[in-house]
């Protein structure tokens, strides 16, 4: 349960996984484990890792977001 407080989970916001993904520090990373649960907090970073590596496989085939409207929205 502690993994979703932004103790932990804090630690990801606006994070730019490297090419090697992100770690805890234990194992040479960035990100704090939680105290006693150093193994779930591996998983934790697996996943976010194997995340960021299927959206790096899929992004060149996602659509472009679209432009904003130029003028604005005038009703």
């Amino acid at each position: 349960s502690k993994m979703v407080e932004p103790a932990f989970a804090g630690q990801f916001k606006d994070l730019t996984v490297p090419d090697n993904g992100v770690k805890v520090k234990k194992d040479g990373g960035l990100i704090e484990a939680i105290t006693g649960a150093t193994i779930s907090s591996r998983a934790v970073t697996r996943a976010v890792n194997e995340a960021v590596k299927k959206f790096r496989e899929i992004k060149p085939r996602l659509a472009p977001a679209p432009a904003p409207a130029a003028g604005g929205n005038h009703g």
